[in-house]
């Protein structure tokens, strides 16, 4: 079954490393197999990075959409992960998912955790 996706006027989507701009109307696309998307309202640039929260979203980020260089990222965020779990214990738990889904290749949903463990971040 195809993932469909709804862009708004002049919305950018990065598709497997590729920014796409949409047009001034609506347009839908139809992804008929895998593929590493991310919406410009879920993308993350380095210089808004400022909170060690918003680091971790940004390295599972640069995961998601390089994978070349994923395992550089790997080991960036296992260390923000464990300097983070020091000032926030009551989210090392959370954090360490964040991991494991990592780990088992579900970067996407560890995206989305990132978001449920600290909203008012990532």
């Amino acid at each position: 079954m195809a993932l469909k996706i709804a862009l708004k006027p002049n919305e950018k989507i990065v598709v497997n490393g590729a920014v796409i701009a949409n047009g001034d109307k609506p347009a839908r696309l139809h992804f008929l197999n895998n593929a590493s998307f991310l919406r410009e309202k879920d993308i993350m640039q380095e210089d808004d990075a400022k909170r060690d929260e918003d680091f971790i979203y940004y390295l599972v980020q640069l995961m998601y959409l390089d994978e070349g260089d994923a395992p550089r990222y790997r080991m960036q965020l296992d260390y923000a992960i464990n300097a983070l779990s020091e000032v926030h214990p009551d989210k090392a738990g959370a954090l360490q998912e964040i991991l494991s889904m990592v780990d088992g290749g579900h970067v996407y949903e560890a995206l989305k955790e990132c978001k449920k463990v600290f909203p008012d971040g990532a």
